[in-house]
């Protein structure tokens, strides 16, 4: 099973804004829950001698939840600012393998369970910015992040070989 999951959330100011003594609100909101599973289809069927069951999977996650006001951008006659961006980014990736060899038969069992993780949460003002307030600014990110990895190698019989590998490389951040 291959799973790749691209997210991008904004609420950017990007060029001139006159607020006209108003208040401006910048939110951004994300929320993926990405499952990746790679498993037998129920019970392992007896072989008459040599068993095999391999399984992987492949999870590539990229989310990006962002509030900014970027480079350069202009806002003027600006009460109050205020930017929240809130990112919640989970992910399951698992590999059961089910091998099973008949009597006196051999059994081989394999899974491979990757999750490449990248989850960005940020609220931002650029430089350069010209950005003039008579009221309050405030900028908040507040990130989850929450990743599973699983690899199951099991295989059943007289002569077994089983082995697992799970690589999770996760980088979670506000």
């Amino acid at each position: 099973a291959i799973h790749v999951l691209t997210t991008t959330v904004e609420a950017v100011v990007d060029g001139s804004i006159d607020m006209n003594g108003g208040d401006l609100n910048l939110t951004a909101n994300s929320t993926t829950n990405a499952v990746t599973h790679a498993v037998p289809n129920g019970t392992p069927a007896a072989a008459a001698d040599k068993g095999v069951g391999l399984s992987v999977a492949l999870y590539i996650g990229t989310n990006t939840t962002t509030a900014s006001v970027l480079d350069a951008a202009q806002i003027v006659n600006l009460d109050a600012l205020t930017m929240s961006a809130t990112g919640s980014h989970t992910d399951d990736t698992k590999a059961e393998a089910g091998g099973q060899g008949g009597d006196g038969g051999v059994s081989v069992g394999g899974a491979i369970a990757i999750a490449v993780v990248d989850n960005a949460t940020r609220s931002e003002i650029g430089t350069g910015s010209d950005l003039t307030a008579t009221g309050s600014i405030s900028a908040s990110a507040t990130h989850h992040g929450l990743s599973t990895v699983l690899a199951d190698g099991t295989a059943l019989g007289d002569t077994a070989i089983g082995a697992a590998l799970a690589l999770g490389f996760v980088d979670n951040r506000a």
